[in-house]
């Protein structure tokens, strides 16, 4: 079992992980499974390393220069993109937990991946916490 817990007040957020992190070559006991993507973003995964960090460089290698200070919305859309293809659904055996500010400065809480079918679910970003978790076999 993996877990990422991430707490959001409506102003900041924060994600923390346990090492654990399945995988199809090489599972892992001390693997750092959040990830700040700038200033805006922050995100952590259970599941599968080699699929999310794919799954995340794809992200990344489409936002390109921007996701430098790109706002939560703008990453939201590249992720929603990934995760509608016939691919991500076959391959990502992972889910994110996904905190970040948009241009306004208001604070959105959402998880996306195998855990939502592989859509985005807003969560409301001022009740507190929320704790995903992910069953490797």
């Amino acid at each position: 079992m993996s877990l990422v817990l991430g707490y959001c007040n409506g102003t900041s957020g924060i994600i923390a992980s346990d090492g654990r992190a399945g995988g199809t070559v090489c599972p892992s006991e001390e693997y750092d499974k959040t990830r700040k993507i700038n200033n805006n973003i922050i995100l952590g995964f259970v599941g599968y390393k080699e699929s999310s960090e794919h799954f995340l460089n794809c992200v990344h290698m489409e936002l390109g220069e921007r996701i430098k200070d790109c706002y939560i919305d703008e990453f939201l859309e590249v992720v929603k993109y990934g995760m509608n293809l016939d691919v991500t659904k076959e391959h990502l055996h992972a889910s994110f937990l996904i905190i970040g500010k948009s241009d306004t400065g208001n604070m959105k809480f959402v998880l996306a991946g195998q855990g939502t079918n592989y859509s985005l679910k807003y969560l409301d970003a001022n009740i507190g916490y929320m704790r995903i978790s992910f069953k490797t076999f």
